[in-house]
């Protein structure tokens, strides 16, 4: 995770700038997330437990985490790029097609918004979970 830092400090500051989405630093959270994630799921699976694993709160908060990065690692990775692409189209005078990526920038963003939400109701499941106990 302190690797994910400074790769964010030096991105945002030597390399991307701030103008735009930090894409990379994203997708590289999300990856590493996404591998934590994983790990969890075979440490399940190779140790099994004497109980069924919905029953913890632990794999509700896991997989509301995998199914968030998950869903969102493609958004992470490109967004920035169909940023940069909208702007070109501005400059190059061809304001239509800059309209519709901008405009398809913004509504991709109703994705991560609903799996911020499928992933909040997932953390109340936890939360649930730990109460019944």
């Amino acid at each position: 995770m302190i690797a994910v830092l400074f790769f964010a400090v030096y991105n945002s500051t030597v390399s991307g700038g701030l103008k735009y989405y930090d894409s990379r630093t994203s997708s590289l959270s999300a990856l590493l997330l996404i591998s934590y994630c994983i790990y969890y799921y075979c440490m399940q699976i190779i140790q099994p437990k004497d109980y069924f694993i919905y029953q913890e709160p632990s794999f509700w908060i896991i997989t509301g985490i995998f199914i968030y990065c998950g869903g969102n690692f493609f958004l992470f990775t490109n967004y920035r790029d169909l940023c940069l692409q909208a702007e070109y189209m501005v400059k190059e005078g061809n304001k239509t097609t800059s309209d519709m990526l901008w405009s398809f920038a913004e509504s991709i963003w109703i994705v991560a918004d609903l799996l911020i939400l499928l992933t909040n109701i997932l953390f109340a499941k936890a939360i649930l979970c730990t109460r019944n106990k």
